[in-house]
């Protein structure tokens, strides 16, 4: 199947319920402990993709979540979509495989992944 082969529009949330998750965080004063979303910032997408042959094109979810990302005060930000495990900098981990402990101090990396051998990761042997 072909990368994106199988997206809806109706995946996207509408303007409406973007609107009401920036009110719940203005509510919060945009301070949560953690982010859990199923893609990440505009901004991240080519850093994680980066040596995977994908490219994602930046789309009405991604921009929202570049605009959160710079209004958000936050522990760390979870996310997926993108098939691997891998923490592009200390504050965003990408989960695929992984299963991770939110008190987690050991980066996703370090996890074990199928197809993997001891020791290695996406980014090549420890």
């Amino acid at each position: 199947m072909a990368w994106r082969e199988s997206w809806w529009p109706q995946e996207l949330p509408t303007e409406g319920e973007l609107q009401e998750g920036l009110r719940n965080l203005e509510r919060y004063h945009y301070e949560v402990d953690y982010v859990i979303t199923h893609c990440c910032a505009s901004t991240l997408q080519d850093l994680i993709n980066a040596g995977t042959g994908r490219s994602c094109a930046p789309d009405l979810l991604t921009d929202y979540l570049g605009t959160l990302e710079q209004k958000l005060h936050y522990r760390h930000w979870y996310f997926g979509h993108y098939h691997r495990d891998c923490q592009p900098d200390d504050k965003h981990t990408l989960v695929y495989y992984a299963i991770l402990p939110l008190e987690q101090k050991e980066s996703a990396v370090a996890v074990p992944v199928p197809g993997q051998t001891e020791g290695e990761t996406n980014h090549g042997k420890r």
